[in-house]
């Protein structure tokens, strides 16, 4: 499989920009409110140490972690790595990949009809490259 063949959706950069600078900024004023004596020391993991995960967070996703391609060719779904595709829905499991469009979602398909939701959901993506990747997918029936 190449990966010439793939449409591929990256994560939403300024969602989770925003998000970053968001989560660094709130752990600076509590780090510093915390050492100027105005906040419990015991509060201290709460406050500076969520941010920080939640930066800590961001910073994964924003590294490339959360890449999804679609294949037009096989009709499959790949979580996308560092020189790696993994497939989402195995296929003797699943049959197809379908994109509903009223809730935004990508659903596997199994053999027997029933629908397994793909753990991707669209706000995570590039907006433009969420678009592309799921107009190459089949319409899911309402």
């Amino acid at each position: 499989m190449s990966a010439r063949s793939l449409v591929i959706a990256g994560p939403n950069r300024v969602l989770f920009g925003w998000l970053l600078g968001l989560s660094l900024a709130v752990t600076v004023v509590c780090g510093a409110l915390t050492a100027g004596g105005v906040v419990d020391m015991s509060l201290q993991a709460l406050l500076v140490g969520m941010p920080a995960g939640c930066a800590g967070f961001c910073a994964v996703v924003l590294a490339g972690w959360s890449r999804i391609g679609y294949d037009p060719r096989t009709k499959s779904l790949l979580a996308v790595g560092r020189k790696r595709f993994r497939p989402v829905f195995t296929k003797p499991a699943f049959v197809r990949v379908e994109y509903s469009r009223s809730r935004n979602r990508v659903y596997g398909v199994r053999p027997d009809g029933r629908r397994q939701r793909a753990q991707y959901p669209a706000w995570c993506y590039d907006r433009r490259e969420w678009a592309a990747t799921v107009a190459h997918m089949p319409e899911a029936p309402e």
